[in-house]
Order: structure tokens, then C-alpha cells, then sequence
């Protein structure tokens, strides 16, 4: 009796989405499906196979209509065309684009949400930050996709630098729950003032519990820069390009110069919330660096008031060869968006330049330098580097240009080819007029070595046949030996035998006695 219960409470749990099924299906058509269909919510799962659906019968006669497979998945809402406008009714924002984000999370299930064209916007004209917001649903402003835009003066650029969606806390909730991103740059380029930024391709962004898909951009958040109309196309897929070249000292406790740099640089991030987060080192950046040997550090703080965002260099001296080269490239930014904490990649090498650089040189190269740590890439050009200019007198020495000079040192070294004035490495090829090593196949005019073929002209080896000048009289020596050998045996083994002879008669004749 004790063992059984009856349950006299219901416990009911509800998920809702814009859709379960793969796809929105026509009135009239039966949806089919063989795939299984698994939603979860909380302390539940259920399970469905083999769908053939027709919940609008009276849409289809009575019974199963044409079908409709789940093949497919959501597909993009028209694109729509919004204006914001300032105060005085003048365009500040244009944007034409087409947008949805995806829900999964908070009770909802691949929940759609179409930035129909007629959706309604409330944006701003502030500056150097312009936001607007989308409503897809009229009467429901807890669904909401906001865009951000922000101006830089100093690079006379624009970029989008927030997305956000909104839904309801839960599905009959009252309240908004926000997931929000933010990144330097989320377009794939910085965009001149005045210009609009045009881009076909799909842009994700994933929110946490929300997708965003934004297609067929055409953007003109600063349509004040623009006489209030679209300017020129700027397309997606173009390369960030370069800051202005910066030129740096780093002085010793004296006051003397240890350090000159001279170039343009930037890093771009993907990673830990930020997305081609574009980092220039701007010529106004503050440097840190030391003046110690061998090894010199320098680092670039793009941001003054914020030391997470760091690109540090560092250079070796190698006194055995006396040159010097890039070893460390390294990059700092912080660990999540708002973050006060800073995460650091690094890469080492025996050399990031193209050459190795006698000292008193500066080293010169226009051509750009990519180096990739993982989470983010750096890039530098124009470079002009006397990273030991106590050594050059405190200026620029005499140009070293990239690609000329010292090869870099590396592993791959011992196998160069030698010059012929040069000590001989064990792998590398030898000259002609040098003592040849026990590896080496060896030319016929040298001494050979115990491994080497042996030329007729040689003098024979340990292992060739030796003269002697007793070779005709070698029979008659051995046979002489033998004859002596074997008369002196014979005498041997006679004298034994006597011995043995006489003790054996000596004790036979004393045991006689004593019986």
C-alpha cells in the first residue's frame, strides 16, 4: 500500500518558438519529416519521428496535402530601407539592409525574428556614437535589434561597434533580457567619412543565446558627411588600412639614446568577444623599453588611459657574429569586452626580419610584416629600426634594406654553402683548397682518409700488402723451422716416457716388500 502513490498534482511545462519545425510551410501542404525532432525544456524532453503533418485540414479538403519537406531553413526577410533624422529633419543615419536573429534560450526554441522592412527604428544623431533600434513587432518593443556606429576623428573613419538583441525574459515575461556585443570594428573595414559602406555577404554575430544575420548592407550612419545622401561605395573585403608611420626613441638613464624606431603598425583582434577588432599604433603612442643587452624590449601603448591594449617588439644582439634581429612580437588586449584584466599572445623566432643586421645598421623595409599570434594578427610597415643606436653613435647607422646582407641565423644555416675563406661547417660543401673532412667525398689530388675511394698515385694504407727484402728465401726458413720443431717434440716426448717408466718399476717393487 506504503509502496504506491497517487500523484494528485500536475506539473506542466510550456517552450515556445517562432517555429519547431525545419521550416514555414504553406497553408494547404503537409509538412513531412523523418528526421527526429528533440526539444528540451527544463526537466522534460520530447522526441518526434517521422512527421506528416496537417494541422489546417480544412486547408487541404479534409486530408493530407501536397508536401512540404523540412529541407529547408529560415531564409532572409526583404531588405528594408530606414532613415533617421536630426532635430531639424535632415538625414543623419541611412541604412538599407536586410536582418533577423535567431533565439535559443529563456524558454525559446529557434525562435525567428524578421527585421521586417516595416519595422519601426528610433536611432540618434550624437556624435561621435550613433545607436538605433529596430522593433519588429509594433505592439511588443521587447523584441529589439540595435546597431551601434561609431566616428573617429583621427582617422576620419567610421565603424559598427555594438549589436544588440532584446526578447522577453521568458516567454510570457514582461521584461526585456538584452545579450549584447561589442567590437572595434564589425564590418570588415574601417569607412571613410562621407563614403558608405556596401557589403552583399552575411554577417554572424553570435550573441550567446541569439544569432544575428545581417545581409546586403548599405550603410550611411553619418549621412551628415555625405550631404544627407549615400556617398560613394566603400565594398567589404578591403584590408584595414595602415596608421601614419610613427617614429619612437627610447633613451637610457643618461639620457642617450639606445633605441630609434621608426614605422607604421597595427594589430587586429578575433577573439574573447571582439571581432576584427582593429588596434592602431597611432605616431602619438607612448613607448616603454629598456636599454639592456642582449636582449631589448619596447613597448606601444595605443591607448593612453588604458595600458591592456599593448604591442610589444624585442631585439637580440649576438655578440658572437655581431649582428642584431627581431626575436619577440607580442600583443595584449583585454580578456572579455569591459574587462580589467589583460590577456597576452606571444610568438618568439630567431629572426621576424628578412635578415640578420651587423650592428651600426639600420635596418629598412617598406614591405609589410605579418605575424600571426592565434587570437590576433599583427602587421608592420615601413619599417626603419636601430634598436641599438648607442652602438651607431646615437642615429641611424648606414641602411641595411631588407632582403640584402646576413642571412638569418637558424637551424638551417650549417647546411649554407661556405665561401671559400670561411671555416668549414661538418655538412657544408668543401672547396677544392681545403683539408677534406671524413664526410666528404675528397677530390684526387688530396691525402686520402680511410673512407675514401684510393687513387693509384696513393701511398697504400694499413690494410694494402707490405715488401720485404727476405721474400725469396721464405720457404726455405719455414722448412727449416718445422724440422727443428719436430725433432725437439720428439725428444720431448721421450724424455717424458722414461720418467714415467722408471717411477712406475720404483713403486712396485717397494709394495712387494712391505706385503
Amino acid at each position: 500500500m506504503n509502496s504506491i502513490q497517487q500523484r494528485k498534482y500536475a506539473g506542466t511545462s510550456s517552450i515556445f518558438s517562432v517555429n519547431f519545425l525545419q521550416n514555414n510551410v504553406t497553408v494547404g501542404k503537409a509538412y513531412t519529416c523523418a528526421d527526429e525532432l528533440t526539444v528540451n525544456w527544463g526537466d522534460a524532453e520530447l522526441y518526434m519521428w517521422d512527421m506528416h503533418l496537417q494541422p489546417f485540414a480544412e486547408d487541404s479538403g479534409g486530408k493530407f496535402g501536397p508536401v512540404n519537406g523540412g529541407e529547408a531553413l529560415t531564409t532572409p526577410p526583404p531588405a528594408g530601407n530606414w532613415t533617421v533624422k536630426d532635430g531639424s529633419g535632415n538625414p543623419c543615419m541611412l541604412l538599407s539592409f536586410a536582418a533577423q536573429y535567431v533565439v535559443n534560450g529563456q524558454g525559446f526554441h529557434n525562435h525567428v525574428v524578421n527585421i521586417v522592412p516595416s519595422a519601426s527604428i528610433n536611432g540618434t544623431c550624437a556624435s561621435p556614437t550613433r545607436l538605433v533600434d529596430f522593433f519588429p513587432d509594433p505592439t511588443n518593443n521587447l523584441w529589439k535589434l540595435e546597431l551601434g556606429f561609431t566616428r573617429n576623428k583621427t582617422t576620419n573613419t567610421y565603424a559598427m561597434t555594438k549589436v544588440a538583441g532584446s526578447w522577453p525574459g521568458s516567454p510570457m515575461s514582461k521584461y526585456p533580457f538584452t545579450e549584447t556585443v561589442f567590437s572595434n570594428n564589425f564590418l570588415e573595414n574601417n569607412v571613410t567619412l562621407g563614403k558608405a559602406y556596401t557589403c552583399a555577404d552575411e554577417l554572424t554575430l553570435d550573441l550567446g543565446d541569439a544569432q544575428v544575420h545581417i545581409w546586403e548592407m548599405h550603410l550611411q550612419p553619418f549621412a551628415g558627411d555625405s550631404g544627407g545622401t549615400f556617398g560613394p561605395d566603400q565594398h567589404c573585403g578591403k584590408v584595414p588600412p595602415p596608421p601614419p608611420a610613427g617614429n619612437w626613441t627610447v633613451k637610457d638613464g643618461s639620457g642617450n639614446p639606445c633605441m630609434l624606431l621608426s614605422l607604421a603598425a597595427q594589430y587586429v583582434v578575433n577573439g574573447q568577444g571582439f571581432h576584427n577588432h582593429v588596434v592602431n599604433i597611432e605616431p602619438s603612442s607612448l613607448p616603454n623599453g629598456t636599454c639592456i643587452l642582449p636582449t631589448r624590449l619596447v613597448d606601444f601603448f595605443p591607448d593612453p588611459t588604458n595600458h591592456l591594449w599593448k604591442l610589444q617588439l624585442g631585439f637580440f644582439w649576438n655578440s658572437t657574429d655581431v649582428t642584431y634581429t627581431m626575436t619577440k612580437v607580442a600583443a595584449s588586449w583585454p580578456d572579455s569586452p569591459g574587462s580589467q584584466y589583460p590577456l597576452t599572445e606571444t610568438v618568439y623566432s630567431h629572426n621576424f626580419l628578412q635578415n640578420n643586421v651587423p650592428l651600426g645598421k639600420a635596418y629598412t623595409c617598406a614591405a609589410e610584416l605579418t605575424v600571426d599570434l592565434g587570437d590576433a594578427q599583427v602587421h608592420l610597415w615601413d619599417m626603419h629600426l636601430q634598436p641599438f643606436a648607442d652602438y651607431s653613435g646615437g642615429t641611424f647607422g648606414p641602411e641595411q634594406r631588407c632582403g640584402s646582407g646576413p642571412t638569418p641565423m637558424s637551424a638551417s644555416t650549417k647546411s649554407a654553402p661556405m665561401p671559400t675563406t670561411s671555416a668549414l661547417t661538418k655538412s657544408a660543401p668543401m672547396p677544392t683548397t681545403s683539408a677534406p673532412t671524413k664526410s666528404i667525398p675528397m677530390p684526387t689530388t688530396s691525402a686520402p682518409t680511410k673512407s675514401a675511394p684510393m687513387p693509384t698515385t696513393s701511398a697504400p694504407t694499413k690494410s694494402a700488402p707490405t715488401k720485404s727484402p727476405h721474400t725469396k728465401n721464405a720457404p726455405v726458413v719455414i722448412i727449416a723451422s718445422s724440422v727443428v720443431g719436430v725433432v725437439l717434440l720428439v725428444a720431448l716426448v721421450v724424455s717424458v716416457a722414461c720418467i714415467v717408466i722408471h717411477y712406475r718399476k720404483r713403486n712396485a717393487i717397494t709394495f712387494v716388500q712391505f706385503a
